[in-house]
């Protein structure tokens, strides 16, 4: 029986598990393995889950429409024309010019036509024209 249990406790020292070797994390879904023990042990996987991140943005806010930025000021009418870079406006040049309706709205002049139409581009005008009536007003953004 002395033998046996010397026997026994010798298996069960040389057998030992370090279990203290694993390091675990809470850093969404990682854990990283040990080094290995007596046995040879196994290094740690990666986990699933873990949060992605957000989606990439477009360099900037989105430009206001010609609506916003135009639809309420003294002497338009109307917005005809709503593009990127500019807005065309039905526009009253006795009440404004189109200098100061695009100056109000932080916009240049890029042009006054005499309607043709409701919205169409007749003869072409001076930015600081107060001549019409009824015109349109291109503002460069």
């Amino acid at each position: 029986m002395t033998r046996l249990a010397l026997l026994l406790s010798l298996v069960v020292v040389g057998c030992t598990n370090d279990y203290d070797q694993f390091a675990f994390t809470d850093d969404g879904g990682t854990a990283t393995g040990g080094g290995g023990g007596a046995s040879g042990g196994s290094a740690g996987t990666s986990g699933a889950g873990g949060s992605t991140g957000g989606t990439a943005g477009t360099g900037g806010t989105t430009a206001a429409s010609c609506q916003d930025l135009f639809g309420n000021a003294q002497g338009v009418d109307a917005v005809c024309d709503d593009q990127p870079t500019s807005c065309d406006l039905r526009y009253n040049a006795h009440v404004a010019t189109c200098t100061e309706i695009c100056q109000a709205a932080g916009a240049t002049c890029d042009g006054v036509f005499n309607n043709a139409g409701p919205c169409g581009h007749g003869q072409p005008a001076d930015c600081g024209t107060s001549q019409f009536s009824s015109a349109i007003c291109v503002c460069k953004r």
